[in-house]
């Protein structure tokens, strides 16, 4: 899935929608015709001969949909309708009138999904700035079915599990791909109520350093300025420490003054060099100067496994254990058991680390 916006591995791109836009939380606020409704014109790409009601775009077009249609799809849409058509309603060349709030181009999207589901529509266009306006008009009007759809697209970038995230960051390094800024998934999950992005979207936040994500960022296309709420900033901030802690201690507790395994293949005193290596080549990373990343334990856990790994595809050098750096396969397996439980133990902890609330949490 391609999407817009600054990514956390360095793909910077644009991000949509500002963080202002509060489209859950404050009543919605239906799309104005601006004309009168004689002005408004059949929409040349989306209206039914035989639909029976209109839905303003703008102050050019209109839909002409089939009420009967988006009443099965959402209840609160047919409590709506029947609200807004009772009594003396709007009308627009003889139909009933339902003002949705919305730009033309998010309405299209929204009624085009209604009708043919949300891959139908995507096609090609299955970006970020898509993705999150269909999120926010489903859950406006309570589309269940289109919210989980749309949000299960978001959730193959911000998975709720670990091996998910390993997916994805696995994906990330062999096709490159473009993926929306943290933040703008953190702002999309608090308008849309879908606290489940949260917590790999903090954790993707926190690989930044804390003064860039302070200033927030500006999104190219629209050079609007994106920025946490001061609620969430605190959370981020409080998240970040705690996982710098939990990695300090995980470089202490197995790797700092680690001892050979007792089935050690290797020379004396091999294994236990190999691991001081990449005890100091952890500190570095954390530090930035390997990789870029600030602070990334869930990927510099493994790659201290990697550093551990011999050289070379040829059977002869796979039995050479004297490679400096190197460690002997049964230090390597002892030490991947604990990485493995630290990680685990890491990615259950960030609900409660960034301050969010999940039952189901893996």
């Amino acid at each position: 899935m391609n999407y817009s916006g600054l990514s956390s591995n360095g793909h910077y791109v644009s991000a949509w929608p500002p963080a202002d836009k509060q489209l859950v939380s404050q009543p919605a606020k239906p799309a104005s015709p601006g004309d009168s409704p004689a002005a408004l014109t059949r929409h040349p790409s989306f209206s039914f001969d035989d639909g029976n009601l209109a839905i303003p775009a703008g102050q050019k077009h209109y839909f002409l949909v089939h009420q009967g249609l988006l009443c099965h799809r959402s209840a609160f849409l047919k409590n709506l309708i029947q609200k807004q058509t009772s009594g003396s309603p709007q009308t627009i060349e003889g139909y009933p009138v339902l003002q949705l709030e919305g730009s033309p181009d998010e309405l299209l999207l929204f009624i085009q999904a209604l009708y043919d589901g949300l891959l139908s529509v995507l096609q090609d266009e299955d970006n970020f700035s898509s993705v999150s306006a269909l999120l926010r008009l489903a859950s406006v009007y309570h589309v269940e079915s289109l919210r989980r759809e749309s949000l299960d697209l978001l959730l193959k970038a911000w998975p709720v599990t670990l091996s998910q995230w390993d997916r994805r960051e696995r994906q990330a390094m062999r096709s490159d791909p473009v993926l929306p800024h943290p933040m703008a998934i953190i702002n999309l999950a608090r308008q849309i109520n879908a606290p489940e992005l949260l917590p790999s979207a903090f954790y993707d936040l926190s690989r930044h350093l804390p003064s860039v994500v302070v200033c927030g960022f500006t999104d190219a296309s629209t050079a609007s300025r994106i920025s946490l709420a001061p609620d969430d900033l605190v959370r981020f901030l409080r998240g970040r420490e705690a996982a710098s802690r939990f990695f300090s201690t995980f470089i202490v507790n197995a790797l700092e003054g680690r001892k050979a395994s007792q089935w050690c293949t290797a020379p004396t005193r091999h294994c236990q060099g190999a691991f001081e290596i990449a005890t100091y080549e952890l500190l570095r990373d954390v530090n930035g100067v390997v990789c870029g990343r600030t602070l990334d334990p869930l990927f510099a856990m493994v790659d201290a496994l990697k550093m551990l790994m011999k050289d070379g595809p040829g059977p002869a050098e796979a039995q050479d254990e004297s490679a400096v750096g190197h460690a002997c396969d049964m230090c390597r397996i002892e030490l991947a058991g604990e990485v493995d439980a630290a990680r685990e133990q890491l990615w259950g902890k960030l609900p409660e680390w960034f301050g969010v609330e999940i039952p189901d949490w893996d």
